[in-house]
């Protein structure tokens, strides 16, 4: 009898060992997976997180007999029964899973009390209602298993009250699902089309007509330049270096990962995109947009910026090579007429096109620990390596959108240290940025069209390691120095501030922060949201149904809906599933949720 393992039997040792009843999942596995015995399930119950919890090492075998005792029958031992058993536990002559085994079989012989058998039928019957009714939360499970004496009306409400349970749960589901969203490709919608706000204010109104375009690098002069009418001073012309055509054809393998445009390299000096080298007093390099002309689409760059090192990503030439060929592409400036763009738009995090640089800046401090000098020097080395988000849209407003690119499972990393910004073009797939890795803050807008700043160190942060660095070094004291070689450029450092950007009609569904106070806010699919260790905010307002889990630290899940209108089901553990007029969630390791109004706090 004792080894028969049944629903019914495991029940009772739910009971006696922890007070409450089974959760469904739980009661499944100790039944039908373990290939235990039921001693062998006793004996594993000991192995538990719960049971350990529960029974902490110091509880002495006096106490763990109450205990056993107050679950299955609502009383103490009888003084003659606690001694004996206390000594048998004592002795060693047996163990605590089997003492709760041994008294199971007790209330259940003929000889057992009649009343404990009563309230053990009675706990056990409304144990396996509660696991039957698909229920988990082990705060509700003992709850209910509180309310069970020996009368059969103590049954009743019992049930009634898991029925209700079950009620809320079936309801909270059908919610979860009502808004679970999944795509697998772009979201249309999303993309901008011609004349769209902002993308507009980077039309010129002239584009190649057809998709198919070609490219080449002259090696010599063509005899169309020539033409008087068009005033080019050819004088120092050469062509670009290898360098230079390196990354042209990375720039333009890029542009067919997110337009519909196929490029194809011509060198026969016929090509439609053209690219050359002049030296320039007054620009880094100037195209001409496309166009019938001999000239129309090509390219010239400044031939004092052509080595290895002037074409780093994030360099200068580099950046203003994409400019350029974007020029020949169709794209305008967007602070020109017509349509001139917003001006908190128009800078380098939102097109490639802007003359304004944003913080795009990087500091050397250079420290002589021979003479004891010090020295700032300065560069645009952080500049966007490649197309911004505004660029992609409007390219893809005239040439059409790469929906068959990017389409996998792919994760995407930053970090402040990589001093660079990324856009990210992706048109399906289960995605994720990760960026467990950081340290400094992060703030991460999931929506397409948006930017977010990724392992942000500000410049007080950077001041602070830059003194470190040089007291490890037992330099003199330079703060007032470093303080002025930082600040004299604050607007244009580089920090990490909106570094990343979602294209228009992107999803990306996954996000993994590192251990500064980071800020999330979802999209309109369903996001697995993880936010690792510092006291982060996940703002929960665009629907789907997400998973968050907030880490170590005190966490924050702000919602824009009412408190009256949002579901909260105690899963148990830290897990919480909510339901709302437009989303629903399944947190855990959050310690506070803020509606339009009012706070709560969780646990």
């Amino acid at each position: 009898m004792a080894n028969l393992v049944s629903d019914t039997s495991v029940t009772k040792l739910y009971v006696a060992t922890f007070n409450r009843a089974p959760d469904s999942a739980g009661l499944d596995y100790w039944v039908n997976s373990s290939d235990l015995d039921l001693a062998g399930i006793a004996a594993s119950f000991f192995d538990q997180q719960e049971t350990q919890q529960t029974y902490p090492a110091e509880t002495t075998n006096r106490d763990f007999i109450s205990s056993v005792y107050q679950n299955l029958f609502n009383r103490s031992p009888d003084n003659e029964g606690w001694d004996y058993w206390e000594d048998q536990l004592d002795q060693g002559a047996l163990t605590r899973d089997v003492f709760i085994q041994a008294i199971i079989d007790g209330a259940e012989a003929e000889t057992g009390d009649p009343d404990d058998a009563a309230i053990l039928a009675n706990k056990t019957e409304v144990g396996l209602y509660y696991a039957e009714n698909g229920l988990s939360d082990s705060e509700q499970a003992k709850e209910v298993m509180a309310q069970v004496n020996s009368e059969s009306a103590t049954v009743i409400s019992a049930k009634n009250t898991i029925s209700e349970l079950a009620a809320a749960n079936t309801i909270i589901n059908n919610q979860l699902l009502q808004f679970s969203r999944i795509e697998s490709g772009i979201d249309s919608s999303n993309l901008l089309s011609l004349g769209d706000t902002p993308g507009v204010s980077l039309e010129s109104d002239e584009y190649w007509t057809d998709n198919n375009i070609t490219f080449g690098f002259n090696q010599i002069i063509p005899d169309e330049y020539t033409d008087p009418d068009l005033e080019l001073n050819l004088t120092g012309w050469s062509p670009i270096s290898e360098a230079a055509e390196q990354v042209a054809r990375t720039a333009i393998t890029e542009l067919q990962t997110f337009s519909q445009l196929t490029l194809s390299e011509d060198n026969s000096g016929n090509a439609d995109i053209r690219f050359n080298a002049l030296p320039l007093e007054d620009a880094s390099g100037f195209a001409y947009y496309p166009s019938t002309d001999p000239v129309g689409g090509d390219i010239f760059l400044d031939s004092a910026t052509m080595s290895s090192e002037d074409y780093q990503p994030g360099t200068f030439a580099y950046h203003t090579l994409v400019h350029e060929l974007s020029h020949a592409l169709g794209l305008k400036h967007p602070f020109e007429d017509p349509n001139r763009i917003a001006t908190d738009l128009d800078n380098n995090d939102y097109t490639v096109m802007s003359y304004t640089e944003a913080k795009n800046l990087r500091i050397s401090i250079n420290y002589d620990p021979e003479d004891l000098s010090i020295g700032a020097s300065y560069s645009w080395s952080a500049m966007p390596p490649s197309y911004s988000i505004l660029d992609i849209a409007t390219l893809q407003a005239i040439y059409g959108a790469n929906t068959a690119s990017e389409t996998g499972n792919n994760t995407y990393s930053l970090s402040f240290s990589d001093y660079t910004y990324l856009t990210i073009w992706d048109a399906g797939g289960e995605d994720t940025i990760d960026i467990t890795t950081t340290t400094g803050n992060s703030d991460i807008d999931l929506r397409s069209g948006e930017l977010s700043s990724v392992d942000v160190n500000s410049l007080d942060q950077q001041i602070a390691e830059k003194l470190a660095e040089l007291d490890s070094m037992r330099a003199p004291d330079f703060s007032i120095f470093i303080t002025s070689a930082y600040q004299d450029e604050a607007n244009n450092l580089y920090t990490g501030e909106n570094n990343l950007a979602i294209a228009y009609g992107v999803w990306i569904e996954n996000v993994l922060t590192g251990s500064g106070d980071d800020i999330v806010r979802d999209n309109g699919v369903n996001n697995n949201i993880q936010t690792g260790a510092g006291n982060d905010l996940i703002q929960l307002f665009d629907g789907g149904f997400d998973t968050v889990d907030g880490g170590s630290g005190s966490d924050t899940v702000q919602l824009d809906e009412a408190s009256s209108q949002v579901t909260i089901n105690n899963q148990g553990d830290g897990n919480y599933l909510l339901a709302g007029q437009n989303f629903s969630a399944q947190l855990t390791g959050i310690e506070t949720l803020t509606f339009t109004d009012t706070t709560m706090q969780l646990g």
